[in-house]
């Protein structure tokens, strides 16, 4: 169920153990969500440090499992939202996602709300 369901589903139900269930469901789905944001933000501060700290194998390191991390949530992204496009379409929609691909599951999760 999206989680516009299960809050349509909480506001209807008056059996307790429903509502701490469905409440327990959307608030876990809300973590996730800025979990993913502080990954993100706590994978450059670390690549930083180690630049800072002139510790350049684990700089680049770091760097480069960002970068495939990127990569994997821009092919993500493309392949659930572009799939339906021309092949060069879809590679047009990888580069122009690939800065942010990192936000997919948030930009996922904002869908599922049906707003």
């Amino acid at each position: 169920k999206t989680a516009s369901e299960r809050m349509a589903q909480l506001r209807r139900t008056r059996d307790p153990q429903k509502r701490i269930f469905c409440c327990a469901s959307c608030t876990h789905d809300l973590l996730t969500a800025v979990a993913s944001v502080s990954d993100i933000v706590f994978d450059v501060l670390v690549a930083v440090q180690f630049y800072r700290d002139h510790h350049l194998v684990f700089c680049t390191l770091s760097i480069i499992i960002f970068a495939i991390a990127q990569a994997a949530y821009a092919f993500l992204f493309t392949s659930a939202y572009a799939s339906h496009l021309s092949i060069a379409k879809r590679l047009l929609v990888f580069v122009a996602v690939l800065p942010i691909a990192q936000i997919t599951p948030v930009f996922s999760w904002i869908e599922s709300l049906h707003w």
